[in-house]
């Protein structure tokens, strides 16, 4: 009897092994380029998953949170960013002359909302046009083998990605 709890310790020791071995292999290379070793974990990309969680009540809806971090590199990182800042102030070019206008306050919201359109699509075609072949776009996050694991376990997306530093903590 204590034969078979040895085996059967042994085996799970050697799956956990095995899951360590290919975190640490798949943590070894930014996982965009697949060329650069990884930068700080600060400058990781990040995955939030929930998932429900079983309930007797029907009222209260709890959910499981899972952070997944994602590592990138330092040039990654920067050009992924370049887009984030691209589209920042776009939007802000975009609806806050839209928002003075419903107030009444600004007269050249038009001006100024179609200087944020033309920031918009001209930053995404120069974003596009110097995208280095061999990087994926930060969408590609979604890919990452421990991220399609939690998928296949019933984990899903949450509304909002938040942007997360080290080993799942959330910034604010």
């Amino acid at each position: 009897m204590s034969q078979a709890v040895t085996n059967g310790s042994d085996l799970i020791n050697a799956i956990k092994q095995a899951q360590i071995d290919k975190k640490n292999a798949l943590e070894k290379e930014c996982w965009f380029c697949k060329q650069e070793i990884p930068a700080e974990k600060s400058k990781w990309a990040g995955v939030k998953l929930t998932k429900p969680a079983p309930s007797s009540s029907h009222r209260v809806q709890r959910t499981y949170e899972t952070y997944v971090n994602i590592p990138r590199c330092e040039k990654c990182h920067s050009i992924h960013q370049r887009k984030t800042i691209i589209n920042t102030v776009s939007m802000i070019l975009i609806f806050t002359p839209l928002v003075l206008a419903m107030f009444g306050i600004a007269y050249i919201s038009p001006i100024i909302t179609s200087i944020g359109f033309a920031v918009l699509v001209a930053g995404s075609v120069v974003y596009h046009a110097t995208f280095p072949e061999h990087t994926q776009k930060e969408g590609y996050k979604n890919k990452y083998p421990t991220v399609l694991e939690l998928k296949s376990q019933g984990y899903r997306k949450g509304w909002v990605t938040e942007i997360f530093r080290g080993s799942g903590i959330k910034l604010k």
